[in-house]
């Protein structure tokens, strides 16, 4: 199998949405950007070229205003995901 590093940046929002009883709600609500995809034989999650990237993105439309919120994650290719399924909180 053949490990990767994810770069993923994950911003976050208010976002107001009305009722059926025609009040306000905010509603917090994320939206994953996949940035970048290294083999693991080539780099670190620290390595050089990921820090380089992650600054070259902070200063970017979409990123700029959520410059702290990238996140570097490990994958194995051909492997399943979400094996356990998941769940909303509410």
């Amino acid at each position: 199998m053949t490990d990767v590093f994810l770069l993923w940046h994950i911003s976050h929002a208010l976002r107001a949405n009305v009722s059926s009883t025609s009040t306000m709600t905010e509603a917090l609500c994320a939206t994953s950007k996949l940035v970048m995809m290294r083999n693991f034989w080539a780099s670190t999650p620290s390595d050089a070229a990921a820090q380089a990237r992650i600054e070259s993105a902070r200063t970017l439309p979409g990123f700029s205003d959520e410059p702290d919120c990238f996140h570097i994650t490990l994958h194995t290719l051909g492997t399943d995901e979400w094996t356990e399924g998941f769940s909303i909180v509410e």
